[in-house]
């Protein structure tokens, strides 16, 4: 007699019913994490993941031209996860259980040659993300030596790099360079344009935190100086290396001022995290986690290294505040750029603007009066 949750998960009906009662979550990262555990579902039942995510997401708010390309970044690593505990998440989700175990939806009891083959599947599924984490963990080392043998050899200051200049430009005023941060040309290939040059580069090193907890650079980011040919990018566009590990990963700013209840403040880009770090003056912590989407992650790496139980200070891009507080990090509070005379709907306005449009001392005083805003919002 069928009576087991885990052979709900291998019957086509129930999974229709799941997945007909399931809509997507409204929060972008909610809608991601609910799509990774029907893909892993998917996958139990010999069906297309990315296909059957994206006509089930067209049912929601996130619907949108964006979807396919955030789906497949979002299902690319689904070997790291136990395809049966995600898939069963899913099924909890719908309530579907409780009406197959009263009988309201039938389960056809699985044949002897059935549940062999089950069984063969779900061993298949486990060796091939054993050698998928293997593999992910080779090339990751590979890539952390190739970071780490980019920064070596470069030999400018990172202020000798185009993009510094330009922004050095947009602000009026000479920014201090990190002597970590470094000027290079790189060398990639990318598909149909074949093998492109961004010559001076910036380069920024990205740390995490190893199992000894101390800082470690793992990665780095490459934002483009001149590319050639032209098409294969535009001053200020940013890649890292392939293979390269990126969740968790951040550069910071002034770790020294840690001290006891001061917020610690995570911003996104390198640049956002400079001027936050002259605006502030120093006197708090400021980490680039490089992406609104990787704040999360950052902040989980903070924890371990000097960080825990201090609280957070977020201050993504405008237009990146709802995927903040999506993400629903403890202790932390979400600062509203949008609040900043003339910022308000301007898509991408981020720290680095405040600084070049305000100055040192009138952007001080804003951010002063958005963090206070932050502050008493969360008493």
């Amino acid at each position: 007699m069928v009576n087991e949750r885990r052979d709900y998960l291998f019957d086509h009906a129930v999974f229709s019913a799941a997945l007909a009662r399931v809509d997507p979550d409204p929060s972008v990262m909610g809608w991601l994490a609910q799509a990774r555990t029907l893909a892993c579902w998917c996958e139990l039942l010999g069906m297309d993941p990315l296909e059957t995510c994206v006509e089930w997401s067209a049912r929601g708010v996130n619907a949108g031209k964006g979807d396919r390309a955030m789906l497949v970044s979002a299902l690319r690593d689904l070997d790291e996860l136990d395809r049966l505990a995600a898939a069963g998440a899913f099924l909890r989700s719908s309530g579907v259980a409780a009406d197959v175990a009263a009988g309201r939806i039938a389960v056809r009891e699985p044949s002897e040659d059935e549940l062999a083959a089950r069984q063969a599947h779900l061993v298949a599924l486990r060796e091939r993300a054993a050698a998928a984490a293997e593999k992910l963990t080779e090339a990751r080392i590979k890539a952390t030596g190739r970071a780490r043998m980019l920064l070596h050899r470069a030999t400018k200051p990172g202020s000798a790099a185009l993009y510094w200049q330009a922004k050095e430009r947009a602000a009026c005023l000479p920014l201090p360079c990190p002597d970590d941060v470094k000027c290079s040309d790189w060398r990639t290939f990318l598909p149909v344009i074949g093998q492109v040059y961004w010559n001076s580069s910036l380069l920024v090193p990205l740390y995490g935190v190893n199992e000894s907890l101390r800082l470690e650079q793992m990665s780095v980011e490459v934002i483009c100086g001149r590319a050639n040919p032209e098409a294969a990018g535009s001053l200020g566009e940013k890649r890292g290396l392939k293979n390269a590990p990126r969740e968790g990963l951040f550069y910071p700013f002034d770790l020294d001022a840690v001290g006891s209840g001061a917020p610690v403040v995570v911003c996104e880009g390198f640049m956002s995290g400079l001027a936050l770090s002259l605006l502030i003056g120093g006197k708090l912590p400021v980490v680039c986690a490089m992406s609104v989407g990787n704040f999360g992650a950052t902040v989980q790496s903070l924890n371990k290294f000097v960080m825990g139980g201090h609280p957070f200070v977020l201050v993504p891009d405008i237009g990146g505040q709802d995927l903040a507080i999506d993400q629903a990090i403890p202790n932390a509070r979400v600062i509203d750029l949008s609040a900043v005379p003339g910022a308000e709907g301007v898509d991408g306005y981020d720290p680095f603007d405040l600084l070049a449009r305000h100055g040192v001392e009138m952007g001080r005083k804003y951010l002063r009066g958005l963090f206070r805003e932050a502050r008493d919002a969360s008493l």
